[in-house]
């Protein structure tokens, strides 16, 4: 066998010995538990995978558009009635007014844009600034490519938002980018609009590209009303933000999303993504046209989230648990228990594998900045049902926070 190593990103000769990717994990804890447990339902609170098909709306015009021959062709960056209704979708939604090609391209998803962004984006040496904890790709990348990633711990007594003040003066100057996301993955936390203006007057005062990962932001109501930091006045001259059709339309595998804000950074990934790819299949992103115009339906899933969220939360809490009743109702979070029935849980990732070893119950553990634990409402049960059985699972059971 010839003696050749993988990338040093990858570890190098070390290659496979590193932890893989989070939601790889989880998975794989999934796959135990079904050969382990053939006859037992799993109470899947784990990943954020939403279970229930898109919109009829949305299926019967990717269907339609199948059969068009043109439709089967590359379609590049994008295809610009697409793009015309991510802005119509931008505007209706979010109060924002975006030109298409200019100021907003689509993109294969929200992991794939960060891909992308980071080749745009990153010089070795840079550093990135970032939640802790938070959805792990951007930071990733920013890895692969040499950068410093300086974590900015969400925490609790801060409604899980950063506090710009504790970043050291040594990394804030090396900075470029600045990375956010709200509603926040796994805190569940909404940022007010205020903080939003603050992060914008910070991204330009310490000559930042801002970042925000809106990938729920599609998930609203009256009582979590739709924010986008480009509602800021002077925002397209630091930011991009990223919107994405799998969580508010349950379009999780048809990779479709945009990215839109300053112009600049959209041509540099525009001229990645032509380097990269040739754009998604265009029956989907015609689907995604419908979806987008659909507002009804994304009102329904808020909904039926809201259920699942209020059963959730009242059982963890009758257990002991500090989930937080004020959440996004897509994400509950709160700290994992130090012990059960007297058997100590050194971490939050120790406790997930009991509880679904013990429980049949999925969650998923955030050990960055303390032992934290995130429930997902995609469950694919009716509110009442879970309720119960998640009350029958738990029984017998005492939990030490």
């Amino acid at each position: 066998m010839n003696d050749f190593h993988i990338a040093d990103r990858l570890g190098g000769r070390n290659f496979g010995t590193f932890p893989s990717y989070k939601f790889a994990q989880i998975q794989r804890l999934k796959e135990d538990f079904f050969r382990s447990n053939p006859s037992l339902p799993l109470l899947d609170f784990g990943i954020g995978r939403p279970t229930e098909p898109p919109s009829e709306v949305a299926v019967a015009a990717m269907n339609a558009a199948t059969a068009t021959c043109e439709n089967h062709h590359y379609a590049d960056c994008g295809c610009f009635i697409f793009m015309e209704a991510a802005v119509r979708y931008m505007e209706r939604v979010f109060s924002v007014a975006m030109e298409p090609e200019r100021e907003l391209l689509p993109s294969m998803g929200t992991k794939n844009a960060f891909t992308y962004l980071a080749l745009a984006l990153f010089n070795p040496g840079d550093v990135l600034l970032s939640t802790a904890p938070g959805y792990p790709v951007f930071p990733t990348h920013a890895r692969y490519l040499g950068v410093q990633v300086h974590a900015m711990p969400l925490l609790e007594r801060n409604q899980f938002l950063p506090d710009f003040a504790d970043i050291p003066p040594e990394a804030l100057r090396r900075a470029k980018v600045l990375h956010l996301n709200y509603p926040n993955n796994p805190t569940g936390a909404c940022a007010p609009a205020e903080f939003f203006s603050d992060a914008v007057a910070f991204a330009r005062k310490n000559h930042l590209i801002l970042v925000h990962d809106a990938a729920y932001a599609g998930l609203h109501n009256e009582q979590f009303p739709p924010r986008s930091v480009l509602r800021v006045p002077g925002a397209k001259e630091v930011a991009v933000e990223l919107h994405s059709c799998s969580k508010a339309h349950n379009m999780t595998g048809w990779r479709l999303g945009w990215i839109c804000g300053n112009e600049k950074v959209i041509a540099a990934y525009r001229e990645i993504k032509m380097n990269s790819d040739s754009g998604q299949f265009l029956p989907l992103q015609m689907g995604a046209i419908a979806a987008l115009d659909d507002d009804c339906f994304c009102q329904k899933r808020m909904s039926i989230y809201g259920e699942r969220f209020s059963a959730a939360v009242r059982v963890f809490r009758e257990k002991g648990f500090l989930f937080s009743s004020h959440s996004h109702p897509f994400y509950a979070y709160g700290p994992a228990p130090k012990e059960v029935n007297g058997i100590p849980m050194d971490s939050a990732a120790a406790f997930c594998q009991w509880l679904l070893r013990q429980c049949g119950v999925l969650l998923t553990d955030w050990d960055d900045t303390g032992n934290y634990l995130r429930a997902s409402m995609t469950i694919p049960m009716e509110a009442a049902a879970m309720e119960a059985e998640l009350r029958e699972r738990l029984r017998g059971y005492d939990f030490s926070i």
